[in-house]
């Protein structure tokens, strides 16, 4: 079982959110936006789009909560996977993030 992981943050991005008549959305002002989607073989086996619990305080940080969240579903398939008795192909799994940073 091969797994690849790939995590994405969007730090603050949700700024001059609107709704069609203009009324700004104030709910999520100044939190970003985590996801990830791991992949097995090719597909995707587990994804997930939240908001940070959090603001975070540049863009780095955000990255490295994505990251973070990633890494810990990650590690949570690979012992679900060695709990049904799936092998594992690999002992590393990749975990890709576009930080620029």
């Amino acid at each position: 079982m091969q797994l690849t992981s790939f995590a994405d943050a969007c730090w603050g991005g949700q700024i001059g959110n609107a709704l069609p008549d203009g009324t700004p959305i104030e709910l999520f002002k100044f939190r970003s936006l985590s996801g990830f989607v791991i992949c097995r073989t090719g597909g995707p086996i587990a994804w997930r789009s939240i908001r940070q619990e959090r603001t975070s305080q540049s863009s780095c940080e955000a990255e490295i909560l994505a990251t973070n969240e990633c890494v810990k579903e990650t590690q949570s398939i690979k012992l679900l996977a060695a709990d049904l008795f799936i092998p594992d192909g690999s002992a590393c799994t990749p975990v890709y993030n576009d930080n620029e940073a």
